[in-house]
């Protein structure tokens, strides 16, 4: 998906790490359900599975979302760039639904 060079550009060391487990979490999730539906596999352990890969990338986006809030740095850094992290996090997630 995307190599660790990309996440070498935010000012926030904290916020490129939690942006990395986040990619990272969210790459595995795909990744399984893709070949459980590619597989046609089914049953109580795989749903299990995607479930508990779910709840992973969820965590690790909350506490993006959370650093976001609290970091004055990451918040300083997006009004330079006519940004609004906050607004934007909370307005509109960038969370792909499961289907």
């Amino acid at each position: 998906m995307k190599n660790s060079d990309s996440f070498k550009t935010a000012a926030c060391l904290e916020y490129e790490e939690f942006l990395k487990q986040c990619q990272d979490s969210l790459e595995i999730w795909e990744q399984r359900r893709d070949e459980i539906c590619s597989r046609r596999l089914a049953g109580t352990k795989k749903g299990g599975d995607l479930l508990g890969l779910q709840a992973d990338f969820a965590r690790k986006y909350a506490l993006l979302r959370q650093h976001v809030d609290e970091c004055q740095l990451c918040q300083f850094v997006s009004k330079l760039g006519g940004r609004d992290y906050i607004g934007t996090l909370h307005s509109t997630s960038q969370a792909r639904v499961l289907v």
